[in-house]
C-alpha cells in the first residue's frame, strides 16, 4: 500500500534483493468508494483504503498472481484484523488462489528477513521519513519557490539507488554490525547528510509556526486517508511536520521488550543496533539543518505515560508524548492528531490532549476520519489559534513577524 514516502524504502530494498515489487498508486476518492463496496462501514478507514487499492490492482491485470504486503498487529487496534478481512474479501471474489498476503507480526516486523536486508529497510525507512520531514520543514520558508521540492526530488532518487545497491550486496550479520557501529548505514547516512546540507542553503532561517501531525500510523502517513491535511494547513500558513513511520517500529520494539516477548542479550543487542541505525541517520539530518536531536522513543513514551499509561501499547501514548515534549521544548506551536472514525486509541488521545492543553497550553486538534472531506472551517480555526499562539510566544510587537505569519492567509485568499 502507498503509506507515505516510506513506501519507497521497502520497494527499493526488495528490488535490490531481486524481487519484482510494485507500490500501489496513491489512493483517490474512487479507491475509497471501491473499498466501501466490500466492507461494512464499521471498519477503520485504512482497512477500507487498502482493500480498495488491492481490488483496483486486481482489476487492472486479471490472472496475474502476486503477494500483497500487509503488516499485522496484536491490538488493541483493529489493525490486527486487516489481514483476515482482506483474505475474506479475496475468497468472496474468487481471487484467493492467485493473490496471497504477506503479513509480518508486530512482535518483529523483520522476522524471517535476512539480517542485512532488515537493517537496510530500517535505515531506508528512517531516511525517507527524514527527507519528507526536511522538505516540509523548509518549504514554507524557502527563498525561491519550488527550491525545496527540487532538492527533495534529486536526493530521493539518489537514496533509492543507494538502498537498491545495498540490498544487492552483503547482507550478513557481520556487515550489519560494521555498518551500524561505523554509522555509515550502507551509505544511507551520507545521502541524508548531503540532502540536509543542500536543503539548508535554500531556506530562510526565520521563526515560523509549526504543527506536528501525529496519530494512527496509516491515517497520518497517507494523504488520502487524512484528507490531505498537511497540505491544507501549509496553504494556511503553517509548517507541518509528520511523525515518521520508524517511530512506530521503535515503539513496537519497546512494547515487545516490556512484554517480555523479546528478551535476553540477543534481543537487547538487536534493539541497540536498530537504535544506532536510526540515530545515525536522524543525527545527520539534524546537523545539516540545525534541528534538535530526535528524542529516544523510550523518553517520549515516558512523557506520554503521564497522561496515558504505556499499558495501552498504542501510538496514542506517543502522540501525547510528542506533543507535550515538543511544546515544552519550544519546537512546536500546535499538534494535529488524526485517526480513523470510532478509533478507541484516537479518542483516548483526544481526551488527554485536552488536559495537555489546559495544563500546559498546547493547541491541538484531533480529527476522526472516514474518508469524507474535512470541514475547512475546522482547519481555518485551528490554523488561526496556532498562529495567534505563535505570535504571543515570539512577541506581539514585531510587525514583520505578524506579516510573515499572515502571508499564508493572504496567498490563500488570492
Amino acid at each position: 500500500p502507498p503509506m507515505g514516502p516510506e513506501k519507497d524504502a521497502i520497494a527499493a530494498a526488495l528490488e535490490g534483493y531481486g524481487i519484482d515489487v510494485e507500490v500501489l498508486p496513491e489512493a483517490t476518492v474512487e479507491t475509497i468508494r471501491i473499498g466501501r463496496r466490500h466492507t461494512s462501514g464499521k471498519e477503520c478507514l485504512p482497512m477500507t483504503i487498502t482493500a480498495g487499492a488491492l481490488l483496483e490492482r486486481i482489476r487492472q491485470e486479471p490472472g496475474r498472481p502476486f503477494t500483497f504486503f500487509m503488516p499485522g498487529s496484536n491490538g488493541p487496534c483493529r489493525f490486527g484484523m486487516y489481514r483476515q478481512l482482506h483474505q475474506m474479501v479475496l475468497e468472496r471474489l474468487g481471487e484467493s488462489g492467485r493473490v496471497t498476503i504477506f503479513s509480518p507480526p508486530d512482535s518483529d516486523y523483520f522476522q524471517g528477513v535476512p539480517s542485512g536486508l532488515g537493517a537496510i529497510v530500517l535505515g531506508a525507512l528512517t531516511a525517507y521519513g527524514t527527507l519528507a520531514d526536511g522538505v516540509r520543514d523548509v518549504r514554507p520558508v524557502e527563498r525561491t519557490p519550488g527550491a525545496a521540492d527540487a532538492v527533495h526530488r534529486r536526493w530521493s532518487a539518489r537514496l533509492y539507488d543507494t538502498v537498491k545497491r545495498a540490498a544487492a550486496g552483503d547482507l550478513s550479520v557481520r556487515k550489519v554490525m560494521l555498518e551500524a557501529a561505523s554509522g555509515r548505514v550502507y551509505g544511507i547516512r551520507d545521502v541524508v547528510a548531503g540532502f540536509a546540507r543542500e536543503l539548508a542553503q535554500v531556506q530562510d532561517p526565520r521563526p515560523h509556526p509549526t504543527v506536528l501531525l501525529v496519530g494512527e500510523i496509516y491515517v497520518r502517513s497517507d494523504p488520502a486517508a487524512n484528507g490531505w491535511a498537511a497540505d491544507e494547513l501549509e496553504r494556511r500558513g503553517l509548517r507541518v511536520r509528520l511523525e515518521p513511520v520508524v517511530e512506530y517500529l521503535q515503539f513496537s520494539d519497546l512494547v515487545q521488550l516490556r512484554r517480555g516477548v523479546q528478551k535476553g542479550w540477543k534481543a537487547a543487542l538487536r534493539t541497540r543496533i536498530r537504535r544506532r541505525i536510526v540515530d545515525a541517520i536522524q543525527h545527520a539530518a539534524a546537523r545539516g539543518l540545525g534541528w534538535p536531536h530526535h528524542p529516544p522513543v523510550r523518553d517520549v513514551a515516558e512523557i506520554g505515560s503521564r497522561y496515558l499509561r504505556q499499558d495501552l501499547e498504542h501510538e496514542a501514548v506517543l502522540a501525547v508524548g510528542l506533543g507535550a515534549r515538543g511544546w515544552r521544548e519550544g519546537e512546536l506551536d500546535g499538534l494535529l492528531c488524526v485517526g480513523p472514525l470510532e478509533c478507541m486509541p484516537n479518542k483516548l488521545a483526544e481526551a488527554q490532549l485536552f488536559h495537555v492543553g489546559r495544563q500546559e497550553g498546547l493547541v491541538s486538534l484531533t480529527l476522526s476520519l472516514n474518508g469524507d472531506p474535512i470541514d475547512p472551517e475546522v482547519l481555518d480555526q485551528f490554523a488561526y489559534e496556532v498562529k495567534e499562539g505563535f505570535r504571543r510566544r515570539h512577541g506581539t510587537d514585531d510587525s514583520r513577524l505578524r506579516a510573515r505569519v499572515g502571508a499564508g492567509d493572504a496567498r490563500r485568499s488570492r
